[in-house]
């Protein structure tokens, strides 16, 4: 069961996570008015043990920021149902993947993580880039319009030369150009657990396309 959110459906919402319905498996919250909520909803998370999806990106006006999808890190240091976490549209920069990143080290249970339309950058990009070099159950990472140019692009690419988990990566609209390209094409030829990597409107030119194209000699799983 899911629900969406007025003041009241938010405070219906966190009741039932904090008594464990075993109906609530999902919440797809529209927005969330005040910072306390967003800290109600952390503590929430933290108690629950039914919840399997997250879902705070269903609009652009829904903001929690790097405060916000902190204190949602750190919920997740506790809980251990959560598999989908849904994040697009948060305002959310460096300092809240980071926070994210840092959970993920010790995260058993998350499957798929969705940060498009943030703006989270290279130092972000790396942050995260740095656990998935340990965490092995992550499969699906969308980090879609996040600016993280070349730099967060040769990062994530440094992660997926020893990570063995992530089928499905979107990088879509981050200006890697050739350069990121390049590293993501290199570590392909490493990789045999990526299937789905899109990369549309990246800047990427005839060296990044002459490097995808080697890198696919010796890559049998994308598809």
């Amino acid at each position: 069961m899911s629900t969406s959110s007025s003041s009241t459906e938010v405070s219906d919402a966190l009741r039932r996570m904090v008594e464990n319905d075993p109906r609530l498996l999902k919440i797809a919250l529209d927005r969330i008015d005040a910072a306390e909520e967003v800290q109600r909803l952390a503590s929430a998370i933290a108690m629950n043990s039914t919840l399997i999806t997250l879902d705070l990106g269903r609009y652009h006006y829904f903001r929690i920021g790097d405060s916000g999808a902190t204190a949602i890190a750190i919920a997740l240091q506790t809980n251990r149902t959560i598999r989908s976490l849904i994040l697009k549209y948060n305002g959310i920069g460096h300092v809240g993947a980071s926070a994210l990143a840092t959970t993920l080290q010790t995260n058993r249970t998350i499957r798929s993580l969705v940060l498009n339309y943030n703006g989270i950058g290279h130092v972000g990009a790396s942050a995260l880039a740095t656990s998935l070099q340990t965490n092995r159950t992550i499969q699906s990472l969308e980090l879609n319009r996040n600016d993280l140019g070349p730099h967060g692009a040769s990062a994530l690419a440094a992660a997926l030369h020893t990570n063995s988990s992530i089928v499905e990566m979107s990088l879509i609209c981050n200006r890697i150009g050739d350069t990121g390209a390049c590293a993501i094409a290199e570590a392909l030829k490493y990789n045999s657990t990526l299937k789905r990597l899109l990369l549309g409107d990246n800047e990427i030119d005839d060296d990044g396309a002459v490097a995808f194209g080697l890198a696919l000699e010796h890559n049998t799983t994308i598809e």
